[in-house]
């Protein structure tokens, strides 16, 4: 009877765990199955909404847009060309001819900001003047008788005697000689050729020689001489 007791309860000990790993496998595989599910209904929603996308981009891009009005752009260059009979430069765009204060051979130039006047030019050509100033910008000649500009002196009473008279006298600066416009307070230069006396004589194309004298005027608070630097390595003779 014991040995027939224990043998049964051998068995009924070996079917229990058999149950319990039958259904520790049952509910894993159930567990599996759920999450496939999960993924399965992700990976469809997200193709989906891909495929949904490229469809409306499709449709998007073969639609014909809305015609966009038709703009016109200007083009305003930053550099004026001044032409003369005898000569030729440019300045930037404030810059302009001013006729009725010219003669056939005086060129009034001027730059206006707004109303105000801030650079001025005369040129001079053909006459026997040396225009009075209180600073001088020597200049070299090229051979093709452009010039190459230097930088506005000091004022012109700096390199006179101490004991000079102080009126308008012939001063040399660098190599350029000018009248001299000794107590004068306004920047007024004279562009001078190394060598050489203000006016000063230049070759045009066709081989004639004339002279010219050119004299600016800055009216601005502060100074300086890009104006007049830009004008003078873009003269030419014509």
């Amino acid at each position: 009877m014991n040995a027939g007791t224990l043998t049964e309860n051998g068995q009924q000990v070996a079917r229990y765990y058999r149950d319990i790993n039958h259904y520790v496998h049952a509910r894993y595989w159930r567990r599996i199955k759920k999450v496939l599910a999960v993924v399965l209904v992700v990976g469809l929603a997200v193709v989906s909404i891909l495929v949904i996308d490229i469809l409306r981009t499709k449709k998007q891009n073969n639609t014909p847009s809305e015609s966009t009005p038709e703009t016109t752009a200007t083009y305003n260059p930053s550099v004026k060309i001044h032409r003369t009979a005898y000569f030729q430069f440019q300045t930037d765009q404030s810059w302009s001819f001013i006729k009725n204060e010219s003669t056939d051979n005086k060129f009034v130039f001027r730059s206006l900001r707004g109303k105000l006047v801030e650079h001025g030019i005369m040129i001079f050509v053909n006459q026997k003047i040396s225009p009075e100033a209180s600073r001088v910008l020597p200049a070299e000649l090229k051979t093709d008788q452009s010039l190459v500009a230097g930088f506005v002196s000091d004022h012109c009473q700096k390199s006179l005697p101490k004991n000079a008279a102080q009126l308008s006298q012939t001063a040399n600066i660098q190599g350029a000689e000018f009248t001299c416009d000794y107590d004068s307070s306004e920047y007024s230069v004279v562009v001078g050729l190394r060598g050489a006396k203000v006016p000063f004589e230049l070759v045009r194309p066709d081989g004639t020689k004339i002279t010219y004298a050119i004299l600016y005027h800055n009216l601005r608070a502060v100074w300086d001489d890009a104006q007049l630097r830009q004008i003078v390595d873009s003269f030419q003779t014509r």
